[in-house]
């Protein structure tokens, strides 16, 4: 939630907003593992089958980890520090 206050003139200074509760913090948190959850099964599963379908073998069980685990790796070090 944002406090606004009148201004002298007449017209509503908004402030800074809030920090989210801890309620809102714990439902976001939790919406995004869900789907991150669901993304992962889905995306192994389709990988794996595809990788089967092409003779893959055993292999199709460790390709769908080594693509995401690349994203994963990839977006991680988007998130890092700037470096010089």
């Amino acid at each position: 939630m944002m406090s606004a206050a009148v201004r002298a003139d007449g017209r509503a200074s908004i402030g800074v907003p809030e920090a989210p509760g801890p309620v809102v913090r714990v439902v976001t948190v939790t919406a995004v593992l869900l789907v991150a959850v669901v993304a992962a099964v889905v995306s192994y599963a389709h990988m794996r089958e595809v990788a089967a379908r092409a003779g893959e073998g055993w292999r199709s069980l460790l390709l769908p980890l080594s693509v995401d685990g690349l994203v994963v790796a990839a977006s991680n070090e988007n998130l890092g520090p700037d470096r010089p």
